[in-house]
């Protein structure tokens, strides 16, 4: 199904917010007990985000693929 570039573009912006929140608490508490659920969510928004680039375009795609894989390797992906 196609999405237009634009609600992809919303999309990935709001993914990428919540990465950065859980991976910040990730860090800032790891021992809590939400900890599996930050992991789970957080899996699961970049999977995500990395359907999305389909419907961005080549430039953009790899503009966005470079800040996932950053995202990637903070999370230990």
């Amino acid at each position: 199904m196609a999405i237009p570039r634009k609600r992809a573009l919303e999309r990935l912006e709001v993914f990428l917010k919540r990465v950065d929140e859980h991976l910040a608490l990730m860090a800032s508490e790891p021992g809590a007990p939400a900890l599996p659920h930050w992991i789970h969510e957080t899996r699961v928004w970049l999977i995500q985000m990395e359907e999305m680039l389909r419907h961005v375009g080549k430039k953009t795609s790899a503009e966005w693929r470079a800040i996932i894989e950053i995202r990637k390797a903070k999370f230990g992906q």
